[in-house]
C-alpha cells in the first residue's frame, strides 16, 4: 500500500508469514475480544469486516457481535452463518432496538479476552494489527489503552484513502477532539471498571468512553501507548458506525455532534470544573473554555 509522499507501510506477504511463527513466541498471549455492534450491515461489508480479523497473524482473539435487530433478513441469515463457519465469533441477537451504547455493551457481554478491541461492522483490521499490539504489550504489559493510526476505505473497497498519522497521547488534544480513533484496545477491566458504553451518548460513544476511562488513568502516558502504524480502514459507507447506523448523513452528523459536546460537557462536571463548550469552525473540533 502506497500513499502519496509516504513509503510503503503495508506488511509484505514475507513479513505476514513470519509474523504467524513470531506470535506463538510470545512470552505473554492474551486474548483479545474484538467487538462489533452491528445494525442492518450488507452481508458482504459484514463478511469483509469479520475476514479481517479472522485472517490476522496473531491468533488468540473472539469475536463478539451484538446485532441491534436488524430489520435486515440478510444481515442475520450472515450472522448465523458466521457462527456456524467461525469457532471464535459468537452473536447476541437483541430483541429489540437498543443504539449503538447498548449494542456494544452487549457484545461486551460475550467477550472473553483481557483486552477489547474497537472494530466497527463496516470497517477493516490489516492482517498485522492483533501481532503488533501484543508486540507492544510483550515489551510493556502494563498498557491498558493502545491506539494505532488509521486510514479510510472507498465503499467498494478497492481504494485506502486519508491516512491519518496520529499524535502520542495527549490530555489537552483529547479534550478538543477525539484524535485517538480506531483502531483502539483498551484493557477489558478498565472498561467495566467506568461501567462500559453509555446510552445517551450514541455517535459519539467511544469519545465518552475515553473522556472517563482516561480520568480514571490520569495524566499518566505510562499506561497508554500509540502504535505508529495504520492497523485499521475506516469505510466510507452509509451504514458507518460513525454514522450512528444511519442512513440520513446530515441527521447522523448532528446527532453525532450533539454527543460530542455532551460528552465533553460531562467530562468537566465529573471533574468538578467550569468550563463552557464551543464548537469550532471545523466540524468535530471544540474550544473549552475554563470559566
Amino acid at each position: 500500500m502506497h500513499y502519496q509522499g509516504f513509503p510503503q507501510i503495508t506488511a509484505t506477504e514475507n513479513e505476514l508469514k513470519k509474523q504467524v511463527s513470531l506470535s506463538r513466541k510470545f512470552k505473554y498471549q492474551p486474548k483479545i475480544s474484538i467487538i462489533i455492534p452491528a445494525y442492518n450491515t450488507p452481508p458482504e461489508i459484514l463478511n469483509a469486516c469479520i475476514l479481517s480479523v479472522i485472517n490476522q497473524t496473531y491468533n488468540n482473539y473472539d469475536i463478539c457481535i451484538a446485532d441491534d435487530f436488524s430489520e435486515n433478513k440478510s444481515t442475520r441469515e450472515k450472522l448465523r452463518n458466521l457462527i456456524h463457519t467461525y469457532n471464535k465469533v459468537k452473536v447476541i441477537f437483541r430483541k429489540k432496538r437498543g443504539k449503538i451504547s447498548k449494542a456494544s455493551n452487549d457484545a461486551l457481554k460475550l467477550a472473553e479476552g483481557e483486552y477489547i478491541g474497537l472494530l466497527d461492522h463496516d470497517d477493516i483490521l490489516w492482517p498485522n494489527a492483533l501481532f503488533e499490539v501484543v508486540k507492544m504489550l510483550n515489551r510493556n504489559p502494563k498498557l491498558e489503552l493502545i491506539y494505532t493510526d488509521e486510514d479510510q476505505l472507498s465503499s467498494n473497497g478497492h481504494l485506502h484513502l486519508e491516512p491519518m498519522i496520529k499524535p502520542d497521547w495527549n490530555f489537552y488534544l483529547l479534550r478538543t477532539t477525539n484524535y485517538i480513533g480506531h483502531f483502539l484496545i483498551i484493557k477489558r477491566g478498565l472498561i467495566t471498571s467506568v461501567g462500559g458504553f453509555r446510552s445517551g451518548f450514541d455517535g459519539a460513544q467511544d469519545y465518552d468512553l475515553l473522556l472517563r476511562i482516561t480520568q480514571k488513568l490520569g495524566r499518566k502516558s505510562h499506561k497508554i501507548h500509540h502504535i505508529p502504524k495504520i492497523l485499521y480502514s475506516w469505510r466510507r459507507s452509509k451504514v458507518s458506525t460513525a454514522e450512528n447506523f444511519s442512513v440520513n448523513k446530515q441527521l447522523a452528523k448532528k446527532y453525532a455532534i450533539f454527543a460530542q459536546r455532551k460528552a465533553l460537557i460531562s467530562d468537566l462536571e465529573r471533574r468538578g470544573i467550569k468550563g463552557e463548550v464551543i464548537r469550532t469552525e471545523r466540524l468535530g473540533y471544540w474550544r473549552v473554555r475554563l470559566k
